[in-house]
């Protein structure tokens, strides 16, 4: 097995970031809908526009939909914005796209 460990170290590397991109994609349920009903969600970066989720917390305000949006709440693109839920964008196709990693 101690032979086996610096490739799966090295493994994990790679599948980590791709693993936990889009970090609620999948998750369903009430957050920003059950906190701001009337669909006013916070706009700008509002640290008090946090809620639990999961081990962490997503964020119901304009700032998280920045980017990826990968720290927003599930029900944040149909609730806030009255929009479809969005798939948050990989890495691999922010490079395909921009021709650079994030950063």
């Amino acid at each position: 097995m101690a032979s086996h460990r610096p490739f799966l170290i090295f493994l994990m590397t790679l599948l980590v970031p791709v693993l936990c991109s889009g970090q609620f994609w999948e998750v369903e349920g009430q957050y920003c809908s059950l906190y701001w009903p009337s669909g006013q969600c916070c706009s700008d970066r509002d640290d008090e526009c946090i809620l639990p989720i999961m081990d962490t917390f997503c964020y119901c305000d304009s700032f998280c939909a920045r980017r990826d949006g990968d720290d927003c709440c599930p029900d944040f693109w149909e609730h806030c914005l009255g929009e479809p839920k969005r798939r948050p964008e990989s890495d691999l196709d922010y490079v395909r796209h921009y021709g650079r990693p994030r950063g």
